[in-house]
């Protein structure tokens, strides 16, 4: 409730965009760090991603699109300054490419991509073969690009990867032998 509020004040301010989007990300992760126990710990870096944030280029085709292949937000307006997504186990944020980068440095943002594979990957891990085909089928159908069809593939499983429309990669994938914990996050065990 709090970001809907400090949203809906901006909205009626003359604050700049990067102001705006500045003072968000503040407020969500001072929110954050005071609800969480590792507020009053010593600092750490704990074995845990709780948000991935994509720069985009288009706020709405962004949200338009994950919206589309099953990504659920609270967001109701069509180009809101900031997006998170509820998913298991962690948060996906949509921020604006040009604001990002300089948040990470305000006096000298890095260079913006142009294009090309930047080595980083997403991955959806699905339950069977059928759930990888309907999954890129449907991201098809919403304007990704599949630039793997869904395939058995070396490592004894089953995976396509697809590019959303900001150009970052997902992976989506399937293995007779994964196992899930009951928020539905794939198990990894260590090698016997």
């Amino acid at each position: 409730p709090f970001l809907f509020d400090i949203i809906r004040y901006f909205r009626k301010s003359n604050v700049s965009e990067s102001k705006r989007l500045f003072t968000l990300k503040r407020h969500y992760f001072k929110r954050l760090s005071v609800n969480s126990s590792w507020a009053t710990a010593k600092p750490k870096l704990e074995n845990r991603i709780n948000l991935i944030c994509l720069g985009v280029r288009d706020m709405k085709r962004s949200l338009n699109f994950y919206r589309n292949i099953g990504f659920s937000t609270y967001e109701n307006a069509e180009k809101p300054p900031i997006v998170f997504f509820d998913n298991q186990g962690t948060k996906l944020e949509l921020y604006p490419l040009d604001e990002l980068a300089k948040d990470i440095n305000a006096e000298t943002p890095p260079p913006l991509s142009s294009g090309g594979f930047g080595g980083m990957t997403l991955a959806c891990n699905m339950k069977s073969k059928e759930e990888v085909d309907a999954a890129m089928e449907r991201v098809k159908q919403h304007g990704g690009v599949v630039v793997k069809p869904p395939q058995d593939v070396f490592w004894g499983g089953y995976s396509g990867y697809f590019q959303d429309p900001d150009g970052y990669y997902w992976e989506v994938a399937y293995a007779a032998s994964w196992q899930f914990d009951r928020n539905d996050m794939l198990i990894i065990e260590a090698r016997k």
